[in-house]
């Protein structure tokens, strides 16, 4: 289920996810089995997997989030790797 005024580029990979309203995926990205609140951002080259995302988070470019949850507001750095 993809929310209203989102914003979800050529190239990337939805599969089982819930994706909150307002937002962003760009492009080369891979999410799967994962739960999205609202007002988010995924940047180039992210992977993210079985994991809870929660309200105005960043999740940076070429960064892997697998079996998570990252708290409201959050911004990795860019290449983080977050496994639970």
């Amino acid at each position: 289920m993809v929310g209203m005024n989102c914003t979800v580029v050529d190239k990337t990979t939805l599969i089982g996810l819930s994706l909150g309203t307002g937002s962003r995926v760009q492009e080369k990205v891979k999410l799967s089995s994962c739960v999205f609140k609202e007002n988010l951002v995924i940047e180039t080259r992210s992977n993210l997997e079985d994991s809870i995302i929660c309200d105005n988070c960043t999740v940076s470019g070429k960064s892997s989030v697998k079996l998570s949850i990252l708290g409201r507001q959050h911004k990795t750095a860019e290449g983080t790797e977050i496994i639970s």
